[in-house]
């Protein structure tokens, strides 16, 4: 609280230091800085580059970031950049989201952080150590080494005392309070429709039972900032299901056909946690998109994912090794996927970002749609790559230790290359076409037949 107060009464001060330079009527500047000297202007100064920060953010425990600690956004990038600090301390990072909304917040909390820092060293440089500038110096530490433990910190479900509705039959259906339509039971089919609106926030958690289906229809809109843990069938269908900064455990089924499915939190599918038996009789958990998925921030899948439309990765997706992942529409890959399971693409694929692969990728089948298109990363580390379709490389594909086979198939295994092609240590199998343009290197050996040099000469 000092800190602020500090800053609210010094933030004006380099400002009317550096307006004389600027200024020939000695008259006005007096007036402005008569005007600054006013301890309520100063901490409304201070207090208008920080709500410009706090508009960006969605939630109360983002928004209190930056007005506990100025330039908290400022160490987001430090550790992104440089993740050593954050390992030296052993704590459990997670890099931000280079997303506009990020980059807009980021410079605009670095502006008021510097501007703050400034007038603190000006104060202070100008004034003798008495206890006050000690105080204000001891707040400036605590600027520079908090954000290491406040920023760093996930914190994890609450383990507290919860508002918890479990959707098991149709009394609990109906009873929750939704705004707008009320919750319809459907016995015969044992689903509850959901036309209203709902927010899981707080302590709240909704709980679907494993013989229960939720249907959020057209009008239905379920937003959680906790917990949906889904035991049965959660189903998608022309309404909206937005998870901002929860989380949503998957051992049942997930249905997405028609309607918004944005995830700005975390999607664990496949684990199995505490209270999740029943799940365990089911069949094997699994994601079915046939709409579009938007991913701000994490996946994890432990099971099956199968994506019949568009999948929109702009956070991270991690497939751990028994997952088992099967693409027949796009995916498009701005964040980053590290493939540890089975993948087998049918579709499109759209990537600039990073694909780290630790096992089997592919088969890239042929036909008109299956089409691999890498502005970013593709990291073949110890996995197999198998391509039957069309890869249009204008990035970078390493091969470490991995498998990269090119297999013709009705002449569809052609990799077009106008980027980086590495084959450090691994092995590099050509049946098909490599087409290597004017701008594209290919490094390492390739076996069978070489790349055909395309460059226009």
């Amino acid at each position: 609280m000092y800190t602020f107060f500090c800053g609210g009464k010094l933030v004006a001060s380099l400002p009317g230091r550096l307006l004389p330079y600027y200024l020939r009527s000695r008259t006005l500047h007096e007036k402005i800085v008569r005007f600054l000297s006013i301890d309520g202007t100063k901490l409304a100064i201070f207090l208008v580059f920080s709500f410009i920060a706090l508009m960006f953010f969605a939630s109360i425990a983002a928004f209190l970031w930056p007005a506990v600690l100025v330039g908290g956004l400022y160490y987001f990038f430090l550790l992104e950049v440089f993740q050593v600090p954050s390992q030296l301390l052993g704590l459990d990072y997670h890099p931000p989201l280079a997303d506009t909304t990020f980059l807009v917040t980021l410079a605009t909390t670095v502006m008021e952080y510097f501007y703050l820092l400034a007038s603190y060293i000006t104060h202070v440089a100008r004034r003798k150590m008495d206890l006050a500038n000690m105080l204000m110096i001891l707040s400036l530490v605590l600027v520079f080494i908090s954000p290491f433990v406040i920023l760093s910190y996930q914190p994890a479900p609450s383990t507290g005392a919860v508002v918890r509705y479990d959707i098991a039959d149709g009394e609990s259906c109906v009873g929750v309070p939704v705004s707008g339509a009320p919750m319809e039971w459907d016995q015969g089919r044992r689903t509850c429709h959901m036309r209203g609106s709902f927010i899981v926030g707080g302590g709240d958690e909704i709980r679907i039972a494993g013989d229960v289906t939720l249907e959020i229809l057209s009008g239905g809109n379920l937003t959680t900032t906790r917990l949906i843990s889904n035991n049965g069938t959660l189903v998608v269908n022309g309404g909206i299901l937005k998870n901002n900064e929860g989380y949503i455990y998957n051992n049942g089924v997930i249905f997405h056909r028609n309607g918004t499915f944005v995830n700005s939190g975390i999607i664990e599918n496949g684990r199995d946690f505490g209270g999740a038996v029943a799940a365990k009789n089911l069949p094997a958990p699994r994601i079915v998109n046939e709409a579009t998925i938007e991913n701000n921030y994490y996946i994890y899948n432990y099971a099956n994912f199968t994506n019949r439309g568009l999948v929109d990765n702009k956070g991270q997706a991690q497939f751990f090794d028994e997952s088992v992942a099967i693409n027949a529409g796009t995916i498009s890959n701005k964040g980053r996927i590290n493939m540890a399971g089975e993948f087998d693409n049918e579709g499109g694929i759209s990537n600039s970002g990073t694909i780290v692969i630790y096992r089997h990728f592919g088969p890239i089948t042929g036909g008109v749609v299956t089409v691999l298109d890498n502005f970013g990363e593709i990291e073949n580390t110890v996995g197999e790559i198998y391509n039957l379709g069309t890869i249009n490389n204008h990035g970078r594909i390493s091969n470490d230790v991995g498998r990269f086979v090119n297999r013709l198939d009705e002449d569809k295994a052609i990799i077009n290359n106008e980027g980086v092609i590495s084959n450090v240590a691994g092995e590099f199998l050509n049946d098909g076409i490599i087409a290597n343009s004017c701008s594209g290197v290919i490094d390492g050996e390739i076996q069978n037949s070489l790349p055909a040099d395309v460059c226009d000469r």
